[in-house]
């Protein structure tokens, strides 16, 4: 029996040599640069270091997000599972790929697993989408409008022109060609020739467009519209902020970039681009605001006018801009509808970033002690604001700006004896007459005050302070 005993355990540690003990080997990422997810349809891989049993995988591998299970399609590239996701993975969302349960592998190991890994499509702000085209879904154009261009999206932002364009399909334009603005944002396509009167003509562009960082568009956008623009009525088609700049041809009005949503500022005008050439006499009047903003239109050409307004806007105030429907075509068809903007001016407060006396810091309403000699009681202030002044406007704030004594009764007036701005932004005032012989044993309070609100201290560029600047000073003579 021993002997038989002996030749068994012999048989077993022989077994025993050629079983693999090492662990799987088990990777779960996504394809794209720095494991991110690119598209909606990118897909995520588990890979493994030998041949397994794929059902056994299959059942215990899950993706969730904060909205659930995510249903996804599996497939094997040889000792890798790919998973897809069945309707694409939401942008801005973060997914997790988890492969927790008891997996085996055909060579025989067996092995309890528990690895999770998390992707997100980007952010939301990463995804590119169409902010608006021309022409709107179903209008009726003409059919030499833009030099033959009738096509144009804008986009929310640069985009890899190349994807655009193999995305992007259209009917009935047999020679096109893609127009990109420097930016990379705005793409007009157009047609050798002038397209037929009183066809249907539609464009799509897939989902695989891609912006200039990698993403895919937000979803697959159509559009069609008609050649047929006879009894079209006009309307507007873009409103946004410009600015007036020098350039070779004289003067020119630049897009700011801004939408019309975000106001516009100090400086700026108004463009109003319509969809067909129009009456330019039905356009001297079309634009008006509420609360009150007068201005002039300045004609650009018969598609397109400024408005330029007369005053800067007022800060932190909401305006309503409308374009009236009265306005005409050069066939004297009328809008019929006014067109509404809602915006709040593009402009920051005038603000305090120091206040200093004889170099000490002092903030608005707070008090600053300093020390004078009584045969020569003056004082410098400082002042340095968050905008630059326009040089008339920096004469005004010197006038405006007041020092005052609050106590004793019989305490001398201050007289300021000189005043200049640096760079203009900061202004220096020098104050005398802050002691007298009769009063030189005690203490003198004065208070300073910068006038804020719209009648108050302003930088000539619609900025004025929200509120009063006001601070004290503590003068005690030696």
């Amino acid at each position: 029996m021993m002997k038989i005993a002996y030749i068994l355990t012999f048989f077993m540690l022989v077994s025993c040599a050629f079983v693999n003990l090492e662990p799987i080997g088990v990777e779960i990422a996504a394809d794209g640069p720095g494991g991110a997810l690119l598209s909606a349809y990118s897909p995520v891989k588990i890979r493994f270091d030998t041949e397994m049993v794929k059902p056994d995988v299959e059942s215990v591998v899950s993706a969730k997000s904060i909205q659930g299970n995510t249903e996804v399609d599996r497939r094997w590239e040889a000792n890798t599972l790919v998973l897809t996701p069945v309707q694409g993975w939401s942008p801005g969302v973060v997914y997790t790929v988890s492969l927790a349960g008891v997996i085996r592998a055909v060579d025989g190991r067996e092995e309890r697993v528990a690895q999770y890994a998390s992707f997100r499509y980007g952010s939301a702000a990463d995804i590119p989408f169409v902010v608006s085209f021309y022409p709107p879904d179903g209008a009726k154009t003409g059919v030499h409008e833009k030099d033959g261009a009738f096509v144009t999206l804008y986009f929310s932002q640069p985009m890899d022109t190349y994807s655009v364009e193999d995305a992007f399909t259209i009917n009935g334009f047999s020679e096109k060609m893609y127009h990109w603005n420097e930016e990379k944002t705005t793409v007009t396509v157009t047609n050798k020739k002038n397209i037929a009167p009183f066809e249907t003509y539609g464009w799509t562009l897939d989902a695989a467009a891609k912006s200039a960082a990698g993403f895919s568009l937000a979803k697959t956008i159509s559009a069609q519209w008609t050649s047929d623009a006879e009894t079209l009525k006009p309307h507007v088609l873009r409103v946004y902020p410009v600015k007036k700049k020098e350039s070779e041809h004289g003067f020119a009005w630049i897009e700011t970039g801004s939408p019309i949503e975000a106001g516009f500022g100090y400086g700026e005008a108004v463009k109003i681009e319509f969809t067909k050439k129009m009456d330019v006499s039905s356009l001297e009047n079309i634009v008006r605001f509420e609360p009150s903003l007068s201005g002039r239109i300045e004609v650009i050409n018969r598609e397109a006018v400024v408005f330029i307004p007369e005053r800067d806007p007022v800060i932190d105030t909401y305006y309503t801009m409308t374009i009236s429907g009265e306005a005409k075509d050069e066939n004297g068809i009328m809008m019929g509808e006014d067109y509404l903007a809602r915006f709040k001016p593009d402009m920051l407060y005038l603000d305090m970033l120091s206040i200093t006396v004889l170099g000490k810091s002092v903030v608005n309403g707070g008090t600053v002690t300093i020390t004078l000699d009584v045969a020569e009681a003056k004082a410098d202030i400082a002042v340095t604001f968050n905008q630059p002044f326009l040089t008339e406007n920096q004469i005004d704030a010197i006038s405006q700006i007041k020092l005052s004594k609050l106590f004793p009764a019989d305490a001398p007036v201050p007289v300021l004896m000189s005043a200049d701005w640096t760079q203009d932004k900061m202004l220096n005032q020098i104050w005398s007459n802050l002691s007298d012989t009769d009063t030189h044993d005690h203490p003198h309070y004065y208070q300073c005050v910068v006038p804020g609100g719209q009648n108050g201290v302003t930088n000539g560029r619609g900025a004025y302070l929200k509120e009063d600047i006001v601070f004290y000073i503590n003068v005690t003579l030696q």
